[in-house]
């Protein structure tokens, strides 16, 4: 069996080299069904399968084993959705055990994140089985301000559960995939963001790798900022095989370039690489002393930050700006809110809505002078299909339609009112695809932007792991600048708690 690992510095396009080789295989005679291609997340999973799609013009349906791991395994388990467990059956065990979990979901992995004490609990219950750990030992290499206690009746709890429902979890089904041998007929192997795997998922990748002819392994292992989360990135720097490295960035300038090799040769162990920055842009960076200064009315921006409370400065900062964005600490934009807007401001203008749309608008409408009293009440049982248009409103609920969104729908934050107000001042289109994005240096790996803003303060805990274990932190600092395209933006620190880019 022959084995090659691709090594993908930033913007190298390492999918691309992955799905060329799918091509040369097929053109080989290998078939669709034979080829195995593991992604980390579905994301990246939907992606390969779309990408062999436009290269091939073949149905995504001819690759069956195109999977996730977890996706994988399910499948060969031959399992049903009913019996893997989910943020129902987490929250509910929760709520027995008298615990709060604050994240709404749960990751791909069945990894339960948050700060609360329950939230940490159910992870240590998880990351000791990914790790193939016992939770004692687990408990004990790591300090958690969590009572022995506490842990040992969670997992009960959990076990219990599952046993009692007939449910499995995320990380059973792949310890299950690999004890029962569980491999299908495939003949080529592809595994991409291998600096990702856990030590249980590399288990199952190589007993993959035992049954095939060729097996291809792609990944950065100077990208590799999941340790936190299981992440077993020594497998990949030390694994065995012939070595490609991609040496072109489509996407880092020169600039950039430059303070990220200053950074990740601050890593210890590691794969030694040498890339190319993107040809034909120098690329530049610039440091402010608060995101205030910097203009955003134009391009595509990332605002990062290390951890989540510090995504508030760069969310308020839009707010007041008017600047439409994404983030992964709230939703910007109440669409609701907005649809109710858009089809109020359609009936001023004489259009026509139906009375469906006209309920949802009543939500954000207080009765007051110059609203019938009861409205609410009348339009309740009318028919949702029914067209309505100003006359119809003015006359049947008093409703005067002349007023402005802003002042006629009035239940709601003012925070919002004004932020909606600056939004259209600047003419931003607020049902658009935002060209600003927040988000923790963790949720956006893969991402790019033409500009990218970092702050580099850290909380208290973050700072301690990063004195104990720098070279995860120098990964995690060179993913953030490496998503920048032509631009870096460096927010100089207000604590002593900080990465020094």
């Amino acid at each position: 069996m022959n084995t090659k690992l691709i090594y993908g510095p930033p913007g190298t396009g390492k999918t691309t080299r992955l799905i060329n080789i799918v091509q040369d295989c097929l053109e080989d005679g290998y078939g669709s069904e034979k080829i195995c291609y593991i992604a980390f997340t579905r994301k990246a999973a939907e992606e390969a399968r779309h990408r062999i799609h436009l290269a091939t013009g073949a149905n995504p349906k001819e690759f069956p084993w195109f999977r996730t791991i977890h996706s994988l395994a399910y499948h060969q388990l031959g399992l049903s959705r009913h019996e893997v467990m989910n943020w129902y059956d987490y929250r509910k065990i929760a709520q027995t055990l008298g615990l709060q979990l604050t994240y709404g979901g749960i990751q791909e992995d069945g990894t339960v994140t948050g700060l609360s004490t329950g939230d940490r609990l159910f992870f240590m219950v998880n990351q000791a089985a990914v790790l193939g750990k016992d939770l004692r030992t687990y408990w004990e290499e790591n300090n958690e301000d969590i009572y022995w206690y506490q842990l040992e009746q969670v997992a009960g709890t959990i076990a219990r559960y599952k046993t009692d429902l007939g449910k499995t979890d995320f990380t059973e089904m792949v310890v299950r995939f690999t004890e029962q041998n569980l491999i299908p007929d495939v003949n080529i192997l592809f595994v991409d963001e291998a600096q990702d795997l856990s030590p249980l998922q590399w288990k199952l990748v190589n007993k993959i790798k035992e049954r095939v002819d060729e097996a291809y392994i792609a990944g950065d292992d100077d990208q590799a900022i999941f340790k936190w989360a299981g992440a077993d990135v020594d497998s990949f720097i030390h694994a065995e095989g012939s070595k490609e490295v991609l040496a072109q960035s489509w996407r880092v300038p020169f600039e950039i370039a430059s303070v990220a090799d200053t950074l990740v040769n601050q890593i210890g162990d590691r794969v030694q690489k040498e890339w190319k920055p993107r040809e034909g842009s120098q690329g530049s960076i610039e440091y402010v002393s608060d995101v205030n200064q910097i203009d955003m009315s134009e391009g595509s921006w990332m605002l990062l930050a290390r951890n989540v409370y510090l995504l508030e400065q760069f969310e308020n900062y839009c707010m007041d700006q008017g600047y439409v964005f994404t983030s992964n600490a709230k939703k910007a934009v109440n669409e609701k809110l907005l649809t109710a807007i858009q089809d109020w401001e359609m009936l001023r203008s004489g259009g026509t809505i139906t009375m469906g749309q006209f309920k949802a608008i009543a939500e954000y409408i207080t009765v007051k002078q110059g609203i019938k009293y009861g409205f609410k009440t009348k339009i309740k049982d009318a028919n949702d299909e029914h067209s309505v248009n100003i006359d119809d409103l003015e006359s049947e609920f008093g409703l005067c339609t002349s007023a402005i969104w802003h002042e006629a729908l009035d239940r709601f934050p003012q925070r919002e009112r004004e932020y909606f107000l600056a939004a259209r001042r600047r003419g931003e289109k607020l049902l658009a695809k935002p060209r600003i994005h927040i988000s923790t240096i963790h949720g956006v790996k893969g991402g790019e932007a033409d500009n990218v803003v970092v702050c580099t303060d850290m909380a208290f805990r973050t700072y301690q792991e990063y004195e104990q274990d720098p070279d995860s932190e120098h990964r995690v600092w060179y993913v953030a600048i490496t998503r920048a395209k032509e631009k870096l933006w460096i927010i100089q620190p207000r604590t002593n708690r900080n990465y020094d880019i």
